[in-house]
Parts: C-alpha cells; sequence; structure tokens
C-alpha cells in the first residue's frame, strides 16, 4: 500500500474495506503508542493500548490501557 500506521491513510483504507466509514464504529486494539493509539486517536477511532508494563485498567484521556487482555471481555 505504500503506508503505515500512523499514516491515517491506513486507517481510511480500513474503513472502506469494513464498509463502514463511521470512525467511532471503529476501535484499534494495540500494543504501540505511537502507531496503533496514536494513529487510531489521531482519526476519530474508539483506542485500547496493550500495555504490559503496569498492571490493570487505566483510562488515559485519549484512550484506555489495558496490561491483561482478559480485560477486554469486560470492555467490548
Amino acid at each position: 500500500m505504500g503506508f503505515n500506521k500512523p499514516d491515517l491513510r491506513i486507517f481510511a483504507y480500513a474503513m472502506k474495506r469494513a464498509g463502514e466509514m463511521d470512525p467511532q464504529a471503529h476501535l484499534m486494539i494495540g500494543d504501540n503508542l505511537a502507531a496503533d493509539v496514536g494513529g487510531a486517536v489521531r482519526v476519530g477511532w474508539r483506542a485500547i493500548h496493550f500495555d504490559r508494563t503496569q498492571p490493570g485498567l487505566r483510562w488515559r484521556g485519549s484512550h484506555i490501557a489495558i496490561a491483561d487482555l482478559k480485560l477486554l471481555e469486560g470492555l467490548l
């Protein structure tokens, strides 16, 4: 495709492929704060940062951070 996260074009491409252009209908779950979460938040997606360095679930203003993927069950 010629571009990678956090380039906003990758998120636009994903929305087009999914057939849903409303950014709020999308959720990024990623382990890279800049590329995954940063790009998603900039384009208007909801985002969850998978961060094993701090236990539990934390609200970070623009996104949620979790240390255990089992916590996704309660969020989704």
